[in-house]
């Protein structure tokens, strides 16, 4: 890719980077090249979706402070990837049951995953849930946990580690069978804290979701449209097409 000779990890301070490993061009407030390149370098497989899902408002990596975890209630990627683009709903990334972990939303932008929380929060699903005798395979258990380190790593205003069940009682549970306490103590010089529902910040995010809960606003109709296969650019450069 020709653009390889003029940008850089050591050029994100202009208007982009190009995360080396992926062949992306990727906006310079975003950290997103260098936490794929660090999940690299831990052996794992990455790739980023080429066109993003919907998202809102700008926000400062500064304020970010929780990670939320999800199971998407699809057994498949592709399924995944579908329902939350006709929903017009995102999470930052998704781990797929190999354990390939996929960059969907800019961090610099706030990922409509868990309402009432999506602010100061990076929204992470696995894919599967849709039994709740479900649980995470081995592998993305694995990624899951190099992921987190390596934002914690980059951002080290991250002090939570909660679950979207703990944020909305009527999603309870989820992700279904993630022991966050095993979680916590296999993640490796990192310290993160799983809150109970009556401390901060998580009591004032349940107290925002009842509320958003109870004065639902009001949404526009998803427009129907023709499925579109979703390109993704991973590891080495190659492209994955997902039917």
């Amino acid at each position: 890719m020709e653009l390889r000779r003029f940008f850089s990890l050591h050029t994100c301070r202009r208007v982009v980077c190009l995360s080396p490993a992926l062949g992306l061009i990727l906006n310079a407030a975003d950290p997103s090249s260098a936490i794929l390149n660090d999940l690299e370098k831990d052996a794992r497989t990455v790739c980023a979706i080429n066109r993003p899902l919907k998202s809102g408002a700008r926000r400062e990596l500064r304020t970010i402070n929780t990670i939320i975890l999800h199971h998407t209630a699809i057994d498949t990627l592709s399924g995944s990837l579908s329902t939350l683009r006709s929903r017009g709903t995102s999470y930052h990334y998704v781990i797929d049951t190999d354990g390939v972990v996929v960059h969907l939303t800019p961090l610099n932008r706030v990922a409509f995953q868990a309402a009432g929380a999506n602010r100061p929060a990076i929204g992470i699903s696995f894919v599967g849930g849709v039994e709740p005798t479900w649980r995470p395979t081995d592998a993305q258990w694995s990624a899951a946990k190099s992921l987190i380190a390596a934002l914690v790593r980059r951002n080290p205003n991250i002090k939570y580690l909660i679950g979207h069940g703990d944020v909305r009682d009527t999603n309870a549970g989820e992700p279904y069978n993630v022991n966050f306490d095993q979680l916590l103590t296999e993640l490796r010089n990192v310290r993160l804290q799983h809150l109970a529902t009556n401390q901060e910040p998580l009591a004032t995010f349940r107290r925002s979701a009842a509320y958003l809960l109870e004065h639902p606003r009001t949404a526009a109709e998803p427009r129907p449209s023709v499925p579109t296969p979703e390109r993704l650019t991973c590891t080495g450069g190659k492209i994955r097409i997902l039917n």
